[in-house]
């Protein structure tokens, strides 16, 4: 068990033969070494991000984000928020049993994955004269996130993605390294 654990931490599972076999990017708008910078805006809990993506593998990619949201729950209450996460995220399009099956890979790559950090927060009110602040709001993060890329060039995309640590539902464009 040790030792599986130290393979999969080093990456070197991910480069194995056995780990090669499962997956191809052959054909696809995604690929091991592809770098992803995307400015999203949130349309719920408006605010906006900044996320980077890095493939590791034909069907695995890692990155992060950073950005702001606030929002009010009445007139008086002002909620601020800063995520900060890490994220790994999963291909499926790029697995070896869809490849062929799948026409579009080269304009589309959905992903579902994990997405971890921690939200600096803070509110404001302001009632009959009064005002402050509360830093209660924020936390730990732990959400999936659930995207897809669309490809109108080799290296433009736009792209929407639900969660991930940030708004509930977020939009945007990048572009691909």
């Amino acid at each position: 068990m040790k030792r599986l654990l130290v393979l999969l931490l080093s990456g070197a599972f991910l480069t194995s033969t056995f780990a090669s076999d499962w997956a191809t990017s052959e054909g696809s708008a995604y690929a091991k070494g592809n770098m992803f910078v995307s400015p999203l805006m949130s349309v719920v809990h408006f605010g906006g991000y900044a996320l980077f993506d890095y493939g590791i593998h034909d069907a695995i990619s890692v990155g992060g984000g950073v950005g702001y949201n606030g929002y009010s729950h009445n007139s008086w209450w002002r909620y601020n928020y800063v995520p900060i996460i890490v994220r790994g995220s999963f291909h499926p399009f790029n697995l070896s049993a869809w490849s062929e099956k799948i026409s579009i890979r080269n304009k589309l790559d959905p992903y579902v994955g994990i997405s971890t950090g921690w939200g600096i927060g803070w509110s404001t009110y302001r009632l009959s004269g009064l005002s402050g602040n509360s830093p209660s709001v924020g936390g730990f993060i732990f959400r999936e996130n659930i995207g897809v890329r669309f490809y109108p060039t080799q290296k433009f995309y736009i792209t929407a993605e639900e969660g991930g640590g940030f708004g509930l539902f977020n939009f945007g464009v990048g572009y691909k390294f």
